[in-house]
């Protein structure tokens, strides 16, 4: 039993890599946000009397079946929860704090890819974080519905402030120090990372941040964000001059329309839901927040995977929702992403460039690099742009490819986490990652000891990775991999194409 600030908990104890860990899971850090709640900023949890029993995972956020979700797993609207890793007996230890992925639209955190006990054996306390997610979490409806609606917009990036507010007041308990806090996540975890950095209610609740495949960009307009929620009523059948109507709709209905919001024409972001700058919670751009000083002092590590899409290419192929990519299909989508981006060069041009480096690959190996540079590479190199003149700030390239499926997944999205975790033998981590050797299990071992050591100390060089420097203007970036190095400005060219 442990007693913390908001009552008593009842947890169970592993070891990870021989070192005690006690476990505390689906810990409440907030008031459900169901009837009048729904859509609502988070309220911080109400104390309760007696022990709670927090030995297994709770429900996680309502969301539509997908791969990334055991099938059966329970679902709720009640589902503001956090699980917690902690060596047995800590004292003061930095405190990471983990937003899954998946589009905003999936995920949880209970994925046994997260586990953090091995992680946490390496002397840090570390927690995971569920959070509202699809219309629940990211729609703009404050133009319809007026001050009862303020901050719906990012009601989601709201649950995961109200997390850190929970870290800040209770961590102590189990061991952690709050005023060591690191932020960090894959994908749209990420891209909340990022957007922390700008969100003024967020700051002074974290000293670090890390940022693995998801930057500041990927957040709506104003404009964009409105369309989308009108297309949700209307999807719906609410008039749009009475959202309120919106609280009384069973769940089910926002995920039977889910799918069929789409952003706007010329939208920057491709996800319909999302977070949106609502002039409130959000005020600005997060990028001209950042680059404005908004996180200074908050050092980052951020960085991508050098083969990005093709995990979402194969998915959509394998799911029978594309076929394979052919030249017109390249040069249309790269017509598009040329005019989008206001690039001057002419796609011959920029093919040219991409098969200097990919040679004779396929016409899909060369709209992957491509659009891997647009969606993940950039925006991360113009986020660490933004906030190094306000803090130290590293980068990297995940190069380690996955030898599953034949080598088709090669540095894929996703591919980090395991080996960020140090979770190779976790369930489902061979199908996509192949087979675990020695070689690779170190590496796994190599990546967490750097994670851990940018979390206690703001910087992730270890004996066994070697010195990883600031990037600087020299864009100096570590390439990981089981033979990891530096290089300055990898792939200068391409990045030079998109990069403003």
């Amino acid at each position: 039993m442990l007693a913390t600030p908001s009552g008593a908990i009842r947890g169970t104890r592993v070891v990870a890599r021989d070192v005690p860990i006690v476990v505390f899971k689906a810990i409440p850090y907030a008031e459900p946000p169901v009837g009048e709640r729904r859509f609502a900023l988070p309220d911080p949890v109400a104390p309760w009397v007696g022990e709670r029993d927090c030995t297994t995972f709770g429900p996680i956020a309502v969301q539509a079946p997908s791969m990334i979700v055991a099938p059966g797993e329970q679902q709720s609207e009640d589902c503001l929860t956090l699980n917690v890793w902690a060596p047995e007996d800590a004292r003061g230890l930095p405190v990471m704090v983990w937003f899954h992925g998946g589009s905003f639209v999936s995920g949880s955190a209970s994925t046994l890819w997260y586990d953090g006990a091995r992680l946490a054996s390496r002397g840090v306390v570390v927690v995971t974080v569920n959070y509202r997610l699809g219309p629940l979490g990211f729609v703009h409806l404050e133009p319809f519905g007026g001050e009862s609606f303020a901050g719906a917009a990012t009601a989601g990036v709201a649950d995961q402030r109200e997390s850190l507010r929970w870290v800040r007041d209770h961590i102590g308990s189990f061991g952690g120090d709050p005023s060591a806090v690191t932020i960090f996540g894959e994908s749209a975890g990420a891209m909340s990372v990022s957007t922390h950095l700008a969100y003024p209610a967020s700051a002074g609740l974290f000293r670090r941040a890390i940022a693995q495949s998801g930057a500041a960009r990927h957040v709506h307009t104003y404009e964009s964000g409105e369309e989308i929620a009108a297309r949700m009523m209307d999807l719906l059948g609410v008039d749009r001059a009475h959202p309120e109507l919106l609280r009384d709709l069973p769940v089910a209905a926002f995920l039977e329309v889910q799918g069929q919001v789409t952003p706007p024409d010329g939208a920057e972001l491709p996800l319909a839901f999302a977070p949106s700058v609502d002039g409130r919670t959000l005020p600005i751009a997060p990028l001209l927040a950042i680059e404005a000083g908004s996180a200074a002092g908050v050092d980052l590590l951020v960085g991508s995977n050098l083969d990005e899409m093709n995990f979402f290419i194969l998915l959509a192929q394998a799911a029978g929702q594309a076929e394979p990519i052919d030249e017109a299909q390249l040069r249309l989508h790269l017509d598009r992403a040329v005019r989008s981006a206001r690039v001057e060069l002419a796609a011959d041009d920029v093919i040219a460039i991409y098969r200097m480096r990919l040679g004779d690959a396929t016409h899909q190996e060369v709209w992957s690099a491509i659009a891997t540079d647009l969606v993940f590479r950039v925006p991360g190199l113009t986020l660490a742009d933004a906030q190094r003149e306000h803090a130290d700030v590293r980068t990297y390239l995940y190069t380690h490819p996955s030898t599953g499926f034949g080598g088709a997944l090669g540095s894929a999205h996703v591919m980090e986490i395991p080996f960020v975790f140090d979770n190779t033998a976790a369930r489902g981590v061979r199908l996509l990652n192949g087979d675990m050797d020695d070689d690779r299990r170190a590496f796994a071992g190599r990546l967490a000891d750097a994670w851990a050591s940018f979390a206690i100390t703001g910087d992730p060089s270890t004996p066994a990775l070697g010195e990883w420097p600031v990037a600087g203007p020299e864009r100096v970036t570590m390439l990981l991999d089981l033979e990891s190095r530096l290089e300055a400005d990898p792939q200068s060219d391409e990045r030079r194409i998109w990069h403003r």
